[in-house]
Formats: C-alpha cells, structure tokens, sequence
C-alpha cells in the first residue's frame, strides 16, 4: 500500500512537473513570437520612417540624396535635439556619414543604401550612441569655434592697425605747414618730427565706426569717427543757408574759391588728390577717408549717437582693440614736398615764396619800361607750377598777347584793362577780345547769371571771375555758360542740398534733452514722413511733448498714440487731452456701461462726435 502510494505521487508530481514545463515553454515561445513581432513592426516603421525621409531627402526628386541634400536632413535632426554647432563641424560629419552612406561609391544614396544607413543615424543621434556622437561633435564645435575666435582676433587686429595708420596720415596731413592754414581744422593733438601718433583712446565712444575713418564737420559738434570712439575738432562748415554767423578760414577762402568750392572737405570729395580723397557720406555732414597716401582705405558704418555712451564692458573692449592697434601701427612717412598742399589738391594753390623771390630778380636785371607787378608774377608761378624758367617765359608770352590785344582794340581799351581782361579769360585771346568788343552785354549776362546763384539754381556758387570765364567761352551765350557753371557745381550743389536736408533734423535732435524728445530716428523719420518740414514735426514734437507731461492722468499713452491724435485733431492739444481724460472716465467706470474695452470706448467717442455723455 505504501509502495502504491508513493508509485501514485510520483506519477502525479512528475505529470504536474511536465504540465508546467510545457507551459513554461509555451510561454517562451509566445513572449518570442511577441518580440519578434515587435521587432518586425519596429523594423518595418523604421523602414516606413526611413522611406518618409528618403522622399523628404530628395528634394530634387532624382530617386537618390546627394550630400547637400544629406547635410539638409542631418541639420534638421540636430536643430529638432537642440543640437547648435557650427556649419564646419556639421559639414565635416555629413561628410563622413555620407562616405558610410555611399556604399557603391557613386557619388549619391539610393533608397537601399539610405534605409540602411538610416537605422544607423538614427542610433547614433537618438539611440544607445547619441551621447558619445554628441560628445565628440561638441568637443570639434569647441576647437573649431576656439579657432574661429583666434582667427576673428587676429583679423580685427589687422583691421584696426590699418585704420589707424590712416588715422596718423590723416592728422599728419592735416597738421602740415602748407595745409594747416588751407584745411582750417583744428586738432587737439601735439605733433612732433614724426608726426602725430596718438596715445590715448578717444574719450567720447558713443559714436564710432565699424571700420575706417571718417570726419563729422556738422554744425552742432566736429568729430573725428574712429573704430575705437570720436576725437572732438573744430571747423566751420559754411555755406548758403547753411552755419549762419561762422565764416571760412581766410586761407580756405581764399585758396579754394579758385576751385569752384565752399569747404576743404568738398574739393577732396572730387579732386582726384593723389594724398588724400574723402566720399560724403548720405543725410549729414560727414565725409569718410576713401584714399589715403594712394592706398584705398575700407569704409564701414558709423554706430551710435552723440550723448548715449557704450556700456562699461564695451568701453574696455574698445580701449584694448586701441592701444593694441597703436602698439602695432608703423609711423607715416610724409611725402617730400616743398609744399604739400599743391600735391594734396593735385594743381598749384600756393606759390612758392623763394621761388618768388628768384622770378623777381629775373625782372629786376632786365631794364624794362613796365615791370610786372608783384600779383602778375603770382599768377605766372601758379600757372607754371611753381618753376620759374617756365613762369618767365609764360609772362613773356603773356607780355605779348597784351600788345596784340591792345593794338587789335587800336586804342580803345588801356592796356591795363587788356590785361585784366586776358586774366580772366585764362589768356586766351580771341575770348579777351570778343568781351572788350562786347563788354555792356557781356557785363548785363555776368550780372544776370550771379544774380542766379544758390542751390535752388542749381548754380552753386561761382565767383565772379569764374562767370565771366564761362560767359566768355560761350562767347555771351547765357544758357550755355549756366549749363556749364551747373556741371562743374554739381557734386558740391548735391552735396550741399543733402546736408541742407538732414541739417533740421539735427537741429530738432539738439532739443531732445531739455524737452525729452525721442531719439534721432525716430525724428528723422518724422520728418521723412512730413516732407521734411522742420515747422510741421517741430510743432508736432512740442505738441506731443505737452500732453505726454501729463500721461498719467491721461492714462498713459504712447508717443505713437498721442502724435496720431495730435494729427486727427489738427494740434487742438486740449481736444486731445479731453479725448483722453473721456477714454480714461468711462474705462473707469465701464462696469456701468457693459464693461466695454477701450477700442469700444474710442469707436463710441468718435460715432458720436467726442461727446462723452453721448458715447
């Protein structure tokens, strides 16, 4: 019976045994078919994902990705990660990803070859070996943004040594004996024998360029611009309707209004000078160094605005750029000429006083019945470019187209009117006499056409001489000698209207502390949008002014806002103050009244007239 028993529970525990075993590996089998299952779906929304950016790969649709196209997509998937690195380190690992992708080497991916490697990218930017990919890509980005940086140093290091060497030539040229008095532009700099190299960093950083050097001769403040801030001038821009009061430097005057010009800084703009050219710059009166010593020199863009200084970190910043650059920059060497000014302007301006004096002698050991004076052999010089070989013979030639002339007006005219004539006339004969055989006419047109001059004209501003040149070439014919005087003006005239135009501007921008006006720019495009009448924006600006001192009875309206309404309510300052303090009653007290937005309140004002009962 024992043995029975035991026979039974053996036989019973190892069919148990055999039932669980059995289920254990059905188990098995149905967690395996679950996986693999799993794994096929996976798979195949891989390749479905995969198949989705392929297409959206190709964007050419040429039935394969290329490795800009590749580049495209990889940069999509690090932007969706959060992933910023620079285009070098992104182009490098495309590069890379691209030769793997390639597997037949021809040069793009079919669709096999991309849901092949595409599993592989996504593991690597989303999967197990996103953090070792990212690690290593961030650590390329360090190095090459490190490098970068080195690079954007050094360049900047070369930019600012540049533009200040130019700004050594400038102020050496500025300062020389022979341009100093023409150039009329006061420096607060000490130069020595060799030149002026500055040593400290301009103290006003609130204007500055971006590269280059420019010379700010406006009205309300003279500046130099530098990269590094503004070293303050003095010079007096003068011109019709424009700086009343100031006049030119005698020598400015009087040296330049041979050339057809009002300021130092016009005639460089367009002389072509070997030493030094300037380009005005558009809206005010600043005229940006373009060639310096025969070398072009980079123009950028002047930042800021005078009064609004830089932040402490961005001053520190521009006082090392500074003494860095002067750390680097060589001394000019000035050209050697005797006088310097007639190279700068490209013509002779000054005469020579030594060679004056030898032309001069040569007179004084002839014996002759009319000695020139000491004016006629100026002139001589000036037109022989200071060499008196040649002076002499010109005042000979000179000498003797007096005489011709003379004896052709067979006593009509003295000899010295002929020769106050052939000056004139630049000594061209035949011009000379047809003034003197029409000289009340030819008077009556040279009176007209200075009564014509300004800048609505178009004229400009000739002297009187270079009139009667013009009106004696275009033998008295007063059109063609206006559209001559016109054409040499032209780029002063321009020049001159721009500067006219923007000079308002800077005139309202000068009030903006003592009546809190708004910036520049926004200034300047009020007066843009008003046509430029400094009247209109001026009573605008002090009408907006008015009415924004009490803004916080008024509810607080932005300068936007009031200027509108100052403008809807023809500058009626107390209708737009009423206005508001309406807006201002029924917001609060709107629960009365439906609790209306203020939109709602302003559309009720204006339906029923302004009336605030009403609305």
């Amino acid at each position: 019976l024992a043995r029975s028993r035991a026979t039974r529970r053996s036989s019973v525990g190892g069919r148990v045994a055999a039932r669980a075993e059995r289920k254990r590996l059905e188990i098995e089998r149905e967690q395996q078919r679950l996986a693999e299952e799993a794994e096929a779906a996976r798979l195949a929304e891989r390749k479905r994902i995969a198949a989705e950016k392929y297409a959206e790969a190709d964007v050419d649709g040429d039935e394969s990705v290329s490795k800009d196209e590749l580049g495209t997509l990889i940069s999509t998937m690090l932007t969706a990660l959060g992933v910023a690195l620079d285009q070098a380190v992104v182009d490098d690992f495309v590069a890379t990803q691209f030769e793997e992708a390639d597997a037949d080497d021809d040069g793009c991916i079919s669709f096999d070859e991309f849901c092949a490697f595409y599993e592989v990218l996504v593991d690597r930017l989303e999967g197990g070996q996103r953090e070792e990919v990212l690690s290593s890509l961030r650590e390329q980005d360090a190095a090459v943004s490190a490098e970068k940086a080195r690079i954007a140093a050094e360049e900047q290091l070369e930019a600012d040594t540049r533009d200040f060497e130019v700004l050594m030539k400038l102020l050496v040229l500025l300062t020389e004996s022979s341009v100093a008095p023409v150039a009329a532009t006061q420096l607060l700099f000490e130069r020595d024998a060799g030149g002026i190299r500055p040593v400290e960093a301009p103290e006003e950083d609130s204007v500055r360029t971006t590269r280059g050097i420019v010379v700010d001769v406006g009205r309300f403040g003279q500046r130099i611009i530098t990269p590094w801030g503004s070293y303050i001038v003095s010079y007096s821009l003068v011109f019709d309707g424009y700086n009343p009061g100031a006049t030119l430097a005698p020598a400015e005057d009087e040296t330049l209004g041979s050339m057809n010009t009002e300021s130092f800084y016009f005639v460089l703009c367009r002389v072509a000078s070997p030493l030094l050219r300037f380009r005005k710059l558009p809206d005010r009166a600043r005229f940006a160094v373009t060639s310096v010593f025969g070398e072009a020199v980079a123009v950028g863009e002047v930042l800021g605005e005078a009064g609004v200084p830089v932040d402490a970190e961005s001053r520190l910043a521009l006082a090392d750029r500074f003494a860095a650059a002067r750390a680097a920059a060589a001394l000019p060497e000035l050209p050697e000429e005797p006088l310097l000014i007639n190279a700068l302007l490209g013509r002779t301006v000054v005469v020579d006083q030594k060679k004056l004096r030898q032309l001069r002698g040569r007179y004084d050991k002839v014996k002759a019945k009319r000695k020139p004076t000491e004016d006629t052999l100026y002139t001589a010089l000036l037109l022989a470019d200071n060499d008196v070989e040649e002076a002499y013979r010109l005042r000979q030639e000179h000498n003797k187209g007096i005489d011709r002339l003379v004896a052709a007006r067979k006593g009509y005219s003295t000899r010295d009117r002929c020769e106050d004539v052939l000056a004139f006339c630049r000594w061209d004969e035949a011009a000379a006499l047809f003034v003197l055989d029409n000289e009340a006419v030819f008077e009556a047109t040279v009176e007209a056409i200075l009564k014509r001059r300004g800048l609505e004209s178009g004229l400009g501003f000739p002297t009187r001489g270079e009139v009667r040149w013009e009106v004696a070439v275009a033998r008295n014919d007063q059109k063609a000698a206006i559209r001559a005087l016109t054409r040499q003006w032209r780029i002063e005239v321009r020049m001159m209207l721009d500067i006219l135009k923007h000079d308002a501007v800077d005139d309202l921008a000068q009030r903006n502390a003592e009546l809190q006006w708004p910036g520049r720019a926004h200034i300047e495009a009020l007066m843009e949008q008003h046509g430029y009448d400094k009247d209109h924006v001026l009573r605008l600006l002090t009408e907006t002014a008015t009415i924004l001192a009490d803004g916080e009875a008024l509810g607080s309206p932005s300068r936007a806002r009031v200027e509108g309404l100052v403008k809807d309510f023809h500058f009626d300052t107390h209708k737009v103050k009423a206005y508001l303090l309406s807006i201002e009653y029924i917001y609060k007290h709107r629960r009365q009244v439906g609790s209306p937005s203020r939109a709602e309140i302003e559309h009720y004002l204006a339906k029923h007239a302004y009336d605030q009962r009403a609305a």
